[in-house]
């Protein structure tokens, strides 16, 4: 129970690693902010948590949109008042050789990988500093880019 009453933002996390994670603090009773691209995903994921204990808070959420950031904060600390805890885990992979690579691809993982990371854990931060919160930021990645 280490994390009791503790506010997690957790992106990506309507399936796979972020799905376990959510599922994870919950088991350690924190109120889970379950947010994802795909909203019916963050939905099955919110019922699968209110089945076992929680607090939990569903948000539809593109981490390309500064305007769905500001607004998952906003939900957040309206239905919990607090954020201690952001987990960055939102991320995308389009496979394909080096010399196959488009433009348009490496853009789109660009504004997904890196700035969605980097202006969710501004926004999350924020918060956090704003509260005196000595919350933690959490940035997943993946070894597939080696």
């Amino acid at each position: 129970m280490r994390l009791k009453n503790k506010v997690a933002i957790i992106t990506g996390s309507g399936g796979g690693k972020g799905r376990a994670v959510a599922l994870r603090y919950d088991k350690e009773v924190a109120k889970c902010v379950v947010v994802d691209i795909n909203g019916k995903n963050a939905d099955l994921v919110a019922k699968e948590i209110k089945s076992f204990s929680g607090d939990v808070l569903n948000i539809e959420l593109d981490v390309r949109e500064q305007s769905d950031l500001d607004k998952t904060i906003n939900l957040a600390l309206k239905s919990f008042n607090r954020i201690d805890i952001l987990f960055n885990n939102a991320s995308i992979f389009d496979m394909a050789p080096f010399f196959e690579s488009k433009r348009e691809s490496y853009n789109r993982l660009f504004e997904v990988n890196v700035k969605g990371m980097f202006f969710m854990m501004q926004a999350g931060a924020s918060q956090m500093v704003d509260q005196k919160i000595k919350g933690k930021n959490i940035n997943l990645s993946s070894q597939s880019g080696r």
